[in-house]
């Protein structure tokens, strides 16, 4: 066989060898496109509430979440009062936010958070309850009577020395009334009810306000205020308590109710 037969005897066999590959790539092709069809899921915000409060860290028992710190507390205190011995006392709270749409007939999430009282509310206590001498004696219009908000980018409230002036430094909002006080807590058998007091864009905060964070502060005689160490409009109200909730922004005319509450009561009261 001379050269130019050898070629032309080549040549459907390499066309053949091309077509199969040229085959084999659209198969292929066609595969991959297929394996990337990928479905997306849309979270509700209660989903993306609760979602916001487990990355916290925090653990739901009984509908409210609790910290791990609280629920190690909880676990000591049972082992003492087996072994027959007294208990430290841990003062805490329960806050409840609930987030309604524009025309308040739908609820779009609703979360109740223990927390505990700081420093600067523990003291308050003892100063209310006891006479130790004119210079710390607070007079009853000071009273806790008022829930602040913030919109603090990583709020944390594991910080027991934390103050209202350092609240206010870092709430995010600016000159905004952020903080309404109570005319009459609710105080009955040994718990005290700071509330519903209901806060919405853009009265108290302006429209997609993402709300991050709660301080429990003083009552005030103007109300909505401007900053919780100013509820006595001298810049030196303290901060009871704070809470870390799952994030709620709300939208133009949209509202959240948040009611704090205090139960002090002993066991078998």
């Amino acid at each position: 066989m001379n050269t130019s037969h050898k070629l032309l005897f080549g040549v459907p066999i390499v066309l053949g060898l091309v077509f199969g590959l040229g085959f084999a790539l659209s198969f292929d092709n066609s595969s991959t496109i297929q394996s990337t069809e990928i479905s997306t899921i849309t979270l509700t915000e209660q989903e993306l509430v609760n979602q916001d409060l487990l990355n916290n860290g925090l653990t739901n028992i009984d509908g409210v979440w609790y910290d791990q710190e609280y629920l190690d507390f909880q676990k000591l205190a049972k082992q003492l009062i087996n072994e027959g011995k007294s208990v430290p006392l841990q003062i805490g709270g329960i806050l409840t936010a609930t987030h309604y749409n524009a025309d308040r007939t739908q609820i779009l999430s609703i979360q109740q958070v223990h927390n505990r009282v700081v420093d600067q509310g523990e003291d308050f206590l003892i100063q209310q309850a006891f006479k130790e001498g004119a210079a710390g004696e607070t007079a009853d219009a000071d009273q806790i009577a008022s829930i602040c908000v913030s919109a603090e980018v990583s709020f944390v409230d594991t910080s027991e020395t934390k103050t209202a002036a350092n609240f206010d430094t870092s709430d995010n909002l600016g000159a905004v009334n952020n903080c309404i006080s109570d005319a009459a807590v609710t105080s009955t058998s040994q718990t005290a009810i700071i509330g519903a007091l209901t806060f919405d864009a853009p009265t108290h905060v302006p429209a997609t306000t993402t709300i991050t964070g709660i301080a429990i502060c003083q009552g005030a005689a103007a109300t909505p205020f401007n900053l919780c160490a100013d509820a006595q409009a001298g810049s030196s109200g303290i901060m009871f308590s704070q809470v870390n909730i799952g994030d709620v922004t709300l939208a133009s005319l949209e509202t959240v109710d948040i009611t704090y509450t205090l139960d002090i009561s002993s066991a078998g009261s």
